[in-house]
């Protein structure tokens, strides 16, 4: 007891020792005046100075229309909007350049690797390319004259262009052949967009660039026939007329070629290998010069003390946002802001922070959070309450606010999703878009995308080379030079000329020190107004959201990724949210239906180390998830679909409808891009007939009122055409196998895909199994014959349990009458052409080919 009381005493007699030393403590800090830092003012810096315009050509500057309509041929949907550009096994650096640069097309791009050999497997039942770029013209001059004319043949029939680089010796034989005179090394100068040529677009005419540096040897073309025409000129030393690109008009041979002598690490060739892509892609990707641009200022009260903006300053800043409105129609800076930091520093920077908020109507306003705080840290009770701090800041001080726009601290929650952060934003401030540059991930920054979630809009936001640790030009990261290069034909300046809608994140130190902020946006905006014809416009985040997805209506559509396989990602993840459970299938069968996938897969998991995912009720074994009724409800569901034990190497999904289905692959792969993609592929004939008795078993009325060969008899126009032209969908559409696995090759590399004759499997499971086996790399060697057996009653094999058959159920390998031979023979004048470009994707990605493909060759020719 007497213990006790003297731990008692202790205790108050600390508590009252502490109460007195706090007293203390802020009496002493009371009377100590603050300490002035010693500052220095910002450094004035040189803006770009344009070389001068050739007023000749003033009319054309002044008088670009909407839309790209240079090209003699629009794009009208002839082909695939699908680019082919051939690499060069040895330089995966340098076509990675290219394949970076043409993605910003927003098409897909199939890179691949031509060796001379014959058939390129251009066309399908269509065009499967919309353009074709050589990284090296010499794979194109040693293409042999089978594959040569192949190529002239295809781009005369389909209006496609080709691009090339030349920079290989042996080529200057070939093309003096043609007309062009190749010349390595020159001194070239005075480079500029001819201003005869219809190619330039983006590219300003009538501005030289007057080059004098040992930087200025390039590979030129001197044009020695009428046939060529140049895009890119330059003068050599001898002030002889040359050109960096050239076209051929296609007057020779009929196929427009344009040439480049120079790889694109100059930022005018850059431009002119954008603008070559536009002119030859002929519009597919719908461009405008009309360019949106928007610079958030984040954190603009947030800094340690003696970091944060001083007076001149914010009239600095004003005095920016005037001159930026010459370049950038109707701009304005937005502002990010987090109440609680405000006044948070020393004295100058307190009086600062009340002279911005005194000008706060010179700009727009956006929300933080109130103490930048993390929103995957806090449930929607605490989110709301610290939005709600920040929303009575906001009113007290009159901030202009932007319509319906914030941004997350750090962007976390806004991808990977944090749901309450979406609720929150909803309900306290009507948000109705936000940014972030990490959906899908940061890397690469060409595939960026925007998606809507409960009705917020989210845009792609891009870094500009400004971080918050960039405040001097003597510090910048590998020196100040850096930033330049960047500047004047770099990153920042491609980031600008491929992005149509672009959001900058620039943090407050950027806009006090040396203001470097400053420096970079207004040399940016001055280079690209000399060298480029973009009209840059300023709109409100719900306008850009507006225009974003007119132009991209197929991004609205949240994909959704692995966020375990991401280390940002998960780094930003909700903070009951862990890995350790994350099993995510590393196979998946794909379909198409009616080709025997459910036996495949419920043979495959007679192996030791193979499983799949726990059936889902309303859709029998299948999860139906990417591009299916299940999408919706996210990663986490799917992903619990799978409880794996440590023994089972491969995890395996099966919905036969994903084959078909257009939206699919690239669903399947954003989340599950190492996955390897399983496709049974049986005679197409044989599998529109079983879809067809399957659902007149299931009682569909078409099927039950219609025979097969009925189905196939109907002219287009007549009212049972019309009426059975679903049912006759189902049937034909997935048989049109080349179409759709081509689709799949736009996001998986054939090393990845497995074909599976469905035929084959269906009389030798055995064999097939094994070579599935195999592709999957599991050993040792299993023995499938001790734990199958054929039962003559099903008449197929049976999986073994318990020393009995085990068979699937009754639905499975149904009995029906044969195909009346009227039907077979117009489905297999139909599927004729099918087939034969079938066999030529194949054998084009030395992918197996069924047997019963060879057999239809063999017989039909």
């Amino acid at each position: 007891m007497l213990l006790v009381k003297r731990i008692k005493c202790c205790i108050h007699v600390g508590v009252a020792f502490g109460l007195l030393y706090l007293l203390l403590y802020f009496l002493f800090h009371a009377r100590i005046k603050p300490v002035e830092r010693q500052r220095f003012k910002a450094k004035p810096f040189a803006l770009y100075s344009c070389p001068a315009v050739n007023n000749s050509h003033a009319q054309h500057l002044n008088a670009l229309p909407q839309q790209h309509f240079a090209y003699s041929t629009p794009w009208k949907g002839e082909t695939e909007a699908r680019i082919l550009l051939v690499s060069e096994v040895d330089s995966m650096r340098y076509n990675k350049v290219l394949r970076d640069f043409i993605s910003y097309l927003h098409v897909p791009v199939r890179m691949e690797t031509i060796l001379g050999f014959g058939k390129l497997s251009l066309s399908l039942v269509r065009g499967r390319f919309s353009l074709i770029v050589f990284e090296n013209y010499h794979r194109y001059a040693l293409l042999n004259e089978d594959a040569k004319k192949e190529l002239h043949e295809y781009c005369r029939q389909h209006k496609v262009g080709i691009i090339s680089f030349v920079n290989h010796p042996e080529d200057g034989k070939t093309l003096a052949q043609n007309g062009l005179k190749m010349a390595q090394q020159v001194q070239a100068t005075d480079l500029q967009f001819d201003p005869d040529s219809v190619v330039p677009y983006v590219g300003r005419k009538g501005v030289t660039l007057p080059i004098r540096s040992p930087n200025s040897f390039m590979n030129v073309f001197y044009l020695n026939s009428t046939r060529w025409k140049p895009i890119l000129n330059c003068l050599d030393s001898n002030k002889q007329p040359a050109a960096l690109v050239a076209l051929d008009n296609g007057t020779a041979d009929g196929v427009e070629h344009i040439v480049f002598a120079h790889k694109i690490d100059h930022f005018l060739v850059k431009i002119a290998f954008w603008d070559a892509l536009l002119y030859m892609s002929r519009g597919v990707s719908n461009y405008t010069l009309d360019h949106y641009i928007e610079i958030d200022i984040d954190d603009i009260f947030v800094g340690q003390a003696g970091s944060r903006l001083l007076e001149d300053d914010i009239d600095a800043l004003i005095q920016s946002q005037e001159f930026l409105r010459d370049h950038i129609e109707n701009f304005n800076y937005t502002l990010g802001f987090s109440g609680h930091f405000f006044q948070r520093g020393d004295p100058v920077e307190n009086r600062a922070d009340e002279v911005l908020v005194a000008n706060a109507a010179k700009f727009y306003w956006f929300p933080h959070m109130w103490h930048h705080n993390h929103a995957t840290e806090y449930d929607y009770t605490m989110l709301q309450a610290l939005m709600t701090q920040n929303a009575l800041f906001a009113e007290n001080f009159n901030l202009p606010l932007l319509k319906s726009y914030a941004v997350s601290p750090q962007h976390l929650g806004v991808y990977p999703l944090h749901e309450p952060l979406y609720q929150a934003w909803s309900e306290v401030w009507n948000v109705k878009v936000t940014s972030t540059e990490e959906y899908p991930h940061l890397k690469p920054a060409w595939n960026r995308r925007g998606f809507i979630h409960h009705n917020i809009s989210v845009l792609p936001r891009q870094t500009c080379g400004l971080f918050t640790h960039t405040h001097f030009f003597h510090a910048y990261p590998d020196g100040i030079k850096n930033l330049q290069r960047s500047i004047h034909g770099g990153d920042l300046f491609s980031t600008i000329l491929l992005n149509q809608f672009t959001i900058f994140m620039t943090h407050q130190q950027n806009y006090g020190n040396d203001r470097l902020a400053l420096y970079t946006f207004h040399n940016e905006m001055a280079f690209l107004k000399c060298w480029t014809n973009l009209r840059l416009k300023w709109v409100e985040p719900t306008v850009m959201a507006d225009l974003y997805f007119e132009k991209f209506p197929s991004q609205k559509q949240l994909l959704y990724t692995n966020p375990c396989a991401d280390p940002r990602h998960r780094k930003m993840l909700t903070a009951n949210v862990t890995c350790s459970d994350n099993h995510l299938p590393n196979v998946v069968i794909v379909g198409p239906q009616k080709t025997g996938t459910t036996a495949l897969l419920e043979f495959l998991k007679i192996h030791p180390n193979i499983t799949s995912n726990e059936p889902v009720p309303d859709s029998f074994e299948e999860l139906q998830f990417f591009g299916g009724s299940h999408y919706h409800l996210g990663f986490d569901w799917y992903a619990d679909k799978f409880k794996p034990k440590r023994e089972h190497k491969v995890v395996i999904e099966k919905t036969a409808n994903y084959f078909d289905n257009p939206a699919t692959p690239l669903a399947l792969s954003t989340m599950l891009p190492e996955a390897k993609i399983i496709v049974m592929i049986d005679n197409p004939v044989e599998r529109a007939y079983s879809w067809y008795q399957h659902v007149r078993f299931h009682n569909d009325p078409v099927a039950l009122k219609y025979s097969m060969e009925e189905l196939v008899s109907f002219l287009p126009g007549s009212a049972e055409y019309n009426e059975t032209t679903r049912l006759r969908l189902r049937c034909l559409k997935p048989g049109h196998y080349a179409e759709h696995l081509d689709r799949w090759l736009d996001y998986f590399p054939p090393s990845q895909i497995i074909i599976v004759d469905s035929s084959s499997f269906k009389h030798e499971p055995l064999e097939s199994l094994d070579k599935v086996i195999s592709r999957l790399d599991l050993k040792p060697h299993f023995d499938y014959s001790r734990h199958m057996t054929y039962v003559e009653k099903k008449g197929f094999y049976c999986g073994i349990q318990n020393g009995k058959p085990k068979c699937l159920g009754a639905g499975k390998g149904r009995k029906y009458d044969d195909m009346h031979v009227y039907a077979r023979i117009r489905l297999n004048s139909y599927f004729a052409p099918h087939n034969r470009a079938l066999y030529g994707l194949l054998t084009r990605y030395k992918l197996d080919i069924p047997f019963w493909l060879t057999q239809f060759l063999h017989i039909n020719g």
